[in-house]
């Protein structure tokens, strides 16, 4: 049996130990630089971005998820629909928000979705919401603000850095109340 000398097995394991001991942290630095990278990706995530995350795409007026809505057929609801109109024409109104009423099957969304689209067509429409009991993310008000921000932001660009901004400088917005949301989204700090 050949005795391998002394010095070379020690010079061995000794070059063994330096390997572990760079390998592993090697592995350690790869997983800090990976963890640091992972955050920062996170972290650099757009406000466009984490913006898109809590919208609710199938409230929009023309969206896919909502197939054929409904619409006023033609020379139906005429009356209401130029009140509507008139109402939103008109540049003296003290109030913005007109609420539609009435039963369930009685041509809300049909009324709606005819207004939204007459404007659409004409290049006014900023932004739609269409409410639905069944459809997750169009049943409740955690998806509104931010869905209303989103559509803003497309039609008026110039807002749409304003809106990043908001959104990476709280990127925690979409978990407030809707005052809170709607302030943030829309003041100019």
């Amino acid at each position: 049996m050949r005795k391998t000398p002394r010095l070379a097995v020690e010079f061995g394991w000794s070059l063994y130990l330096e390997f572990e001991i760079i390998h592993d942290l090697r592995a350690k630095r790869c997983a800090a630089i990976s963890r640091v990278l992972h955050y920062l990706a996170h972290r650099l995530v757009s406000g466009i971005d984490a913006l898109r995350d809590h919208i609710a795409p199938g409230a929009f007026h023309n969206s896919s998820e909502r197939g054929d809505p409904p619409k006023c057929h033609p020379r139906t609801r005429l009356a209401i629909n130029q009140a509507i109109v008139d109402w939103i024409e008109d540049g003296q109104r003290t109030c913005f928000i007109k609420w539609l009423y009435g039963s369930a099957g009685s041509g809300k969304s049909a009324i709606a979705q005819t207004i939204a689209e007459m404007y659409h067509e004409s290049r006014r429409l900023a932004a739609s919401f269409f409410w639905s009991r069944m459809a997750a993310r169009r049943n409740s008000e955690e998806w509104l603000v931010a869905s209303l921000a989103y559509q803003l932001g497309v039609f008026f660009p110039d807002m749409l850095d304003h809106i990043e901004q908001a959104v990476e400088r709280d990127p925690s917005i979409f978990s407030r109340s809707l005052d809170a949301e709607m302030g943030s989204l829309s003041s100019n700090h």
